[in-house]
């Protein structure tokens, strides 16, 4: 084997997209305060401070959730596709493959974590909305199922894989 048959790979680093996170993250804490206000009918207004404490609670929990989800996804997307994007570069530079190959592969896993951790969390709020605090006043309930969904959606990404 020759030198440009082995590859040698350098250390990759994975740099989180927090502004892209803080949207999305800002993004799923509205429409679970959107939702409950609709389904639970639950004045807006009367209870802004509230919501505000429900949204930046969840906001900064998804935000640290997705930035972990999104690291463990990106080494292992990178690895995943290290060969194809290898025999795909042929005839190409290695530092523009490997730079392909980094950039697919933390788009993917910025998408990833993002999508999965919305569902989880979105779920999450049902769940305790309905069954775990049903019988508290809505402004309490909404309170606790937001932190309750957005910190155990937050904890389930510090686990390793």
């Amino acid at each position: 084997m020759t030198k440009k048959d082995n590859w040698e790979v350098p250390t990759v680093e994975y740099r989180a997209n927090y502004p892209q996170f803080a949207l999305f993250a800002l993004a799923a804490s509205a429409v679970n305060i959107a939702i409950y206000s609709r389904i639970l009918h639950f004045d807006l207004l009367d209870d802004v401070i509230v919501l505000a404490i429900a949204a930046v609670v969840s906001t900064a929990l998804l935000i640290y959730g997705y930035s972990n989800e999104a690291k463990k996804a990106f080494f292992k997307i990178y690895s995943a596709n290290q060969d194809h994007f290898e025999k795909k570069g042929k005839g190409k530079t290695e530092a523009n493959v490997l730079k392909g190959l980094k950039a697919h592969a933390k788009t993917e896993a910025n998408n990833l974590s993002i999508f999965y951790l919305n569902s989880v969390y979105l779920l999450l709020t049902v769940v305790t909305t309905f069954y775990l605090f049903h019988n508290l006043s809505a402004p309490t309930n909404l309170l606790l199922s937001t932190a309750v969904s957005a910190g155990v959606t937050a904890f389930i990404t510090t686990g390793s894989a």
